[in-house]
């Protein structure tokens, strides 16, 4: 088994199955960031993601904006909305700009971001983006999610770090004035804002090394998957 996860290497060993750490596929897609840690612009973006699933999305979007229009009352910052192509239209009627892109170049320019805790939650901490992570799932599928798993964390930053680097605000405590109380302090905090802008972009180290995809192949090819 080819993993993608520093930590999967050995889980899966210690149950008797081969697996190979080849590193995650997103240090080959997600860009370097450009900036230095320290360097901050004047004018602060924060980016609202609300997911990439319809119901996931749908139950989330006016969660971020409440939050959004707290903190403006209290941080002059503007804010983006960055979502799927098939929401550009559903969004549109919302009072920010509508954000659709694949080579990250808005999203790096983010002063830090309010985002679920997928796929691109890692996709910002390669960026070295600053972040909130929250999630909000229907009641019965929490009950049974919390039955099921016994995990500390569900930010994958987190869990590769092993601490709370990034907040995580899940179901009761998804709130906006939750959310926006944790913006708010990260965005008038700017040592602690540099210092997890640090520890995200260190964490590119954790993943692997480059030409994920061409290692991966290279193993299948020398053990005759193919």
């Amino acid at each position: 088994m080819l993993v993608v996860l520093p930590f999967e290497e050995k889980l899966y060993r210690d149950a008797g199955v081969d697996a190979v750490f080849v590193g995650h596929p997103l240090i080959d897609m997600t860009p370097k960031p450009k900036t230095t840690v320290g360097a901050q612009s004047v004018k602060i973006c924060v980016g609202l993601f609300p997911g990439s699933r319809p119901n996931v999305a749908d139950r989330h979007i006016g969660l971020l904006i409440k939050a959004s229009q707290l903190i403006k009352k209290q941080i002059p910052a503007e804010f983006k909305i960055f979502c799927l192509p098939a929401f550009a239209d559903k969004y549109n009627s919302l009072p920010y700009p509508v954000v659709v892109e694949n080579d990250y170049s808005e999203r790096s320019s983010l002063s830090l971001a309010i985002t679920t805790s997928g796929t691109v939650s890692l996709e910002n901490a390669l960026l070295g983006i600053p972040m909130v992570v929250y999630y909000k799932l229907s009641k019965f599928n929490y009950f049974v999610a919390k039955l099921l798993a016994n995990i500390r964390y569900i930010t994958m930053v987190n869990i590769l770090l092993d601490k709370m680097l990034v907040p995580e605000l899940i179901q009761d405590d998804a709130t906006p004035e939750k959310i926006s109380k944790a913006v708010i302090e990260l965005l008038e905090d700017k040592n602690r804002l540099d210092s997890i802008k640090d520890e995200l972009l260190n964490l590119r180290a954790l993943l692997g090394s480059p030409n994920v995809a061409k290692r991966a192949a290279r193993i299948i090819l020398d053990t005759g998957g193919c």
